[in-house]
Parts: C-alpha cells; structure tokens; sequence
C-alpha cells in the first residue's frame, strides 16, 4: 500500500522556526501531524477521528493538550517530585503543587525534528537532562 506524503508549512514562530505540518494519505485514510509538539492534528477515516485546532494560535493558547506528546508524564506527579533509589529529585510545580503532563514547557511546547520516510513521517526530540526538574 502506498502512501503519499506532503509536507507544508503551517506557521513561523516568533524566533523565526517553521512549523511544517505533514500529511499522510492513502486509499483508506489522512493523517495530518505537525512538529509543534510532535501533535496529531487529524486522522480521517470515514470522518475526522482527532480532536484538534485549525490554527497555531489555538494550540498555543490552549490550556489542554489537544493531540499533543505529552512527554515523561502523562498525568500529575503529586507534590511535583519523586525519590528514585533514596534520591529525591524535584520537579518543576504547574499545577499548584504538583506536576501536570511535563511541567510548564512540556513536549507538547516544543518544535520537533521532522524527517519524511517511505511510509510516514517520523517525529523526534532529545529533551535536555534536567529539563523541567
């Protein structure tokens, strides 16, 4: 089954990176993801499957995470920190004391490195060590 992938751009940041957003189409579906966050934008299959945003700014502003990789945590860590064998490491508090879905900039708020293959689109990202506590 062949796939036909384009790529264009969907917007410029304000320091000047371009979010190119992908699509991927066959005989039997569409899926368009973006480098911001590395979101699912839409999976059509007989109707649009994804919940997401026409525009940047909606993503941008959004308090939710429509789509998105939300990163190392998918959900809250209570008191925002942890003890891994007897060591404590704090983590960064946006959700009053705790930590939500990767902190204040999770993956969901970073472009990520895109590259085309021969049958999808494959989105990646090294997130520093220490980055949100």
């Amino acid at each position: 089954m062949s796939v036909n992938i384009t790529q264009q751009p969907f917007v410029v940041m304000a320091a000047g990176e371009a979010v190119w957003s992908y699509i991927l189409q066959n005989e039997y579906l569409t899926v368009r993801a973006s480098r911001l966050g590395a979101t699912l934008r839409r999976l059509v299959f007989r109707g649009d499957m994804v919940l997401g945003y026409d525009s940047l700014e909606d993503y941008i502003h959004s308090d939710g995470y429509v789509g998105a990789t939300v990163g190392r945590v998918c959900n809250w860590v209570g008191g925002a920190y942890f003890t891994l064998n007897g060591v404590t490491y704090p983590l960064v508090q946006n959700d009053g004391s705790n930590h939500l879905h990767n902190g204040i900039s999770g993956f969901d708020r970073h472009i990520w490195s895109a590259g085309i293959t021969q049958n999808g689109v494959c989105l990646s990202r090294t997130s520093p060590d220490g980055e949100e506590g």
